[in-house]
Formats: C-alpha cells, structure tokens, sequence
C-alpha cells in the first residue's frame, strides 16, 4: 500500500464567466499551472474567487476585469454548475463552478495580469470543440447562450 499524504480539504465557490464579443466568439485563457497537470496549458474561462459577501455578479465582472482588462456585464447565471476536485501536494480543493453569460461592454487591448494565464484569445464556436479544456469548461460553455440554439 502506498503512503498517502495527509492533505487539507478547503471548498471554494468560484465563478467562470462565458463572454461573448459582436462577433459572436467566446474569451478563454489558457491556464499556467505546472503543479496541476489536469489544469497545466489547457483552455479555461476567465473568473475566479467568489469574495466574503460578494454577490457573485460583482465578483464574476470584477474578476474579469482584473485578468483581462475588458469590462462585462453579468446577464444571466449558465444552467449547469459543474464541481471539480484539485489534488495538490498539501490541499485538496473542491470546487463548485458557476458560470455567468456575459455581455461585453468595453473592449480594450488585452491584458494578463494573472500568474496563473499564459495566453488569452478569442474562438469561434466551432474552434471550441477542437480544444483541450480543462474539466467542467466545456459543459458550462455548451450550456451558455453561444449555444442555446442548437
């Protein structure tokens, strides 16, 4: 039997928000995060942390705005929530993910100020289903508006 390390579990309410741009392409950032290989280099959708006595529409246009410059308002909450479970070396977090359909209101050059996003791009719908995303990403993104209709 192998040693099993003793690990923290912690659970974290994050928000995820699927941001459209008058083209009709979706935003996605490209998780940095070589201690997680189910995370490291795949495609994820811009949010974050849910903040003590946040409403999370204020948290999910506040965390875009922090990692990506762009300013979004939070139009509606996404039909499926999705969990995750991350294994690290002394945590194990348990996610519950809530995506937001957002609205783009001001565009700018993008920025990335998170340690955590190596790139950040625009894809058209059918590009969606020829990446590698990480888990959870591609239910929330298949239940947003960009693919109500189908």
């Amino acid at each position: 039997m192998l040693f099993e390390p003793k690990r923290e579990n912690k659970q974290k309410l994050i928000i995820v928000g699927v941001v459209l741009d008058n083209k009709n392409r979706i935003l996605l950032q490209m998780r940095f995060e070589p201690n997680n290989k189910d995370a490291h280099n795949k495609w994820e959708l811009p949010g974050g942390k849910v903040e003590f006595g946040e409403p999370p529409q204020n948290a999910i246009e506040r965390e875009i705005l922090e990692e990506t410059g762009y300013v979004v308002e939070a139009e509606s909450i996404v039909a499926n929530i999705v969990s995750n479970v991350w294994i690290y070396e002394q945590t194990r977090f348990h996610a519950i993910i809530i995506g937001f359909n957002c609205k783009l209101k001001k565009a700018s050059e993008l920025l990335e100020n998170d340690h955590r996003v190596s790139a950040l791009k625009w894809f058209t719908k059918n590009e969606i289903k020829e990446l590698e995303l990480i888990t959870g990403v591609k239910e929330i993104i298949y239940s947003s508006k960009l693919f109500k209709h189908e």
